[in-house]
């Protein structure tokens, strides 16, 4: 969708007279900040690219799930959703990076926040299951489907059960997604959200934060998780994240990140 006409579906929230500036590293959007002249009022804006919806991207999901979130300080005040388009406030900060235990144990806590929200309205919502995500997004990839990399993950597949008690999940966990505003912690980007796995979102943040070691043993005894019960979520993770990345770089060489996931998880 060309800019110009995204600019003016939302018009009547930021007005004419803007400033726009293009956010780089957008994997899955094209992200903009919006200025107003001479107010200097800030939005997020996020178009989807084409490749959005195949990669599990929702906006009426996503605009359901805010509006249902509201009231909650670390989530963003939405302004327009539509399903190309989505225009948030635009949050000051820096990225939340865990180094220490009081930094985990606050991710541990926002982690615990999400999964205890009362899901009223959104029980009707679609769940997100990590079986069914692997196996389509295996199928966008011929190449992949009769592979070494495919006959592990999908004994692993056989393995896993999806729960009968759900809670809204978040997906997307990492640095960049939750940001430090004047000591407050904003979580952006809720569009894997949805109902789900709790495991599995906590698997995602483990790997969107990279921790290992005494880091990931804090969380877990924060969460009151034991390693075992975490070892098949995040196999499945890293699988998922493997699969996203082929389905949005289909040129890229993934061949080493493939290995390596097999020798990490062979029996």
């Amino acid at each position: 969708m060309h800019l110009r006409t995204v600019l003016e579906k939302i018009y009547f929230v930021t007005g004419e007279n803007l400033s726009v500036q293009r956010v780089p590293n957008a994997l899955t959007n094209q992200v903009y900040k919006i200025t107003s002249k001479p107010s200097e009022k800030m939005w997020a804006l996020r178009v989807s690219k084409q490749i959005s919806r195949e990669l599990g991207i929702d906006r009426a999901r996503e605009e359901k799930i805010l509006d249902h979130l509201k009231g909650n300080a670390w989530v963003l005040r939405p302004f327009f959703f539509n399903q190309a388009i989505c225009l948030t406030e635009w949050v000051h900060g820096t990225p939340f990076y865990v180094h220490s235990v009081e930094q985990i144990q606050k991710l541990s806590q926002l982690i615990h926040e999400i999964h205890s929200q009362p899901l009223g309205g959104l029980t009707h919502i679609q769940p997100t299951e990590i079986d069914k995500q692997l196996l389509h997004l295996l199928k966008r990839l011929p190449e992949a489907t009769d592979s070494a990399f495919s006959n592990l993950l999908l004994k692993k597949i056989k393995h896993y059960v999806f729960p009968k008690k759900l809670t809204l999940c978040h997906h997307d966990l990492h640095p960049e997604n939750i940001i430090v505003s004047q000591t407050q912690l904003k979580l952006l980007d809720w569009e894997y959200a949805s109902l789900g796995d709790p495991l599995i979102d906590i698997a995602c943040a483990i790997e969107g934060f990279k921790l290992n070691g005494a880091n990931k043993a804090e969380m877990l005894k924060a969460l009151k998780l034991g390693d075992e019960e975490m070892q098949l979520p995040i196999c499945l993770v890293q699988a998922l994240s493997l699969l996203w990345y082929m389905n949005r770089f289909p040129k890229s060489n993934f061949n080493r990140q493939l290995n390596l996931w097999i020798e990490t998880w062979k029996d």
